[in-house]
């Protein structure tokens, strides 16, 4: 008789070939004894919040070195040593639908021990690994911890694999990520210029919240303004933005009746953007 024919053994159970590695592996890989099942197709990151630790996620290093954990709730990569390329060391979750015709948002939370780059792709899970994004999105790091958003058009065929990237070997600076997302979008509102402005503006409406990012070049006095077709002032916000720095407005629009509002950017008293937008809440 062994342990698994005995009905009173006390100790820890065995497999059915008499060896702990079963129980090893459900221990390492379940909560409160039940073993985790990650969905293999959906539309949204599984365990963004890594609330349930490292599952879902993989950290491959193909050149270089590099260990990934869960520290506080956040996924914490820590590079020994680099590799030849940014994407030979990468945390990555496959398993995403991606549709063809829609707009997608990606979110994350980041930081870094000190200032490095991220680089982040939405790609095909398998050779050739096509990107799914126009050019890959790099972002500066620094040790505070930042909300990252970006939005990208599914031009290719739909994929029921695609994968989520964050491409870490340009840098041995650990970094942390946190609260990552992909959500479907509407399609993002269109861009227009005035006054031959050289400064970053970003606009997006999902559902009622509007959201502008603006970068200025120099420092300068911003004001954030949405007025109706008849010139009445509806949102206002001012605040002034230092060099090189990045300014993020939202304005809810739930309470605005429906209808087409102008918004228009403001720069030290004088107008450099101004686009129509529809509100259809």
């Amino acid at each position: 008789m062994n342990a698994n024919d005995d009905t009173n053994y006390k100790g820890k159970p065995f497999d059915v070939n008499g060896t702990w590695e079963a129980w090893n592996f459900m221990n390492a890989h379940s909560l409160d004894g039940e073993i985790v099942t990650i969905p293999a197709h959906r539309d949204s990151v599984y365990n963004g919040s890594f609330a349930d630790g490292t599952s879902g996620w993989t950290l491959n290093v193909w050149h270089g070195g590099a260990t990934g954990s869960v520290v506080n709730g956040e996924y914490q990569v820590k590079i020994d040593s680099i590799g030849e390329s940014n994407y030979q060391i990468q945390l990555i979750q496959a398993g995403l639908i991606l549709e063809q015709g829609k707009y997608y948002e990606v979110s994350f939370d980041v930081y870094a021990a000190s200032g490095r780059t991220l680089e982040v792709n939405v790609e095909k899970d398998t050779d050739p690994w096509t990107s799914y994004l126009e050019d890959l999105q790099n972002f500066d790091l620094t040790t505070s911890k930042t909300t990252r958003t970006f939005t990208f058009a599914m031009e290719q065929p739909t994929d029921s694999n695609g994968r989520l990237s964050f491409n870490l070997g340009a840098s041995t600076q650990t970094v942390f990520l946190d609260n990552i997302s992909i959500k479907s979008v509407t399609k993002p509102t269109a861009i227009s210029w005035i006054n031959n402005s050289k400064d970053v503006i970003a606009i997006r409406c999902d559902n009622s919240l509007l959201k502008m990012d603006f970068k200025a070049p120099q420092s300068k006095k911003i004001s954030f303004n949405i007025f109706d077709l008849k010139g009445n002032q509806m949102r206002a916000s001012v605040s002034q933005i230092g060099q090189g720095e990045i300014q993020s407005w939202v304005s809810d629009l739930s309470q605005m009746p429906r209808g087409i509002y102008i918004v228009q950017i403001n720069a030290n008293g004088k107008a450099i953007y101004r686009s129509k937008i529809l509100n259809a809440n």
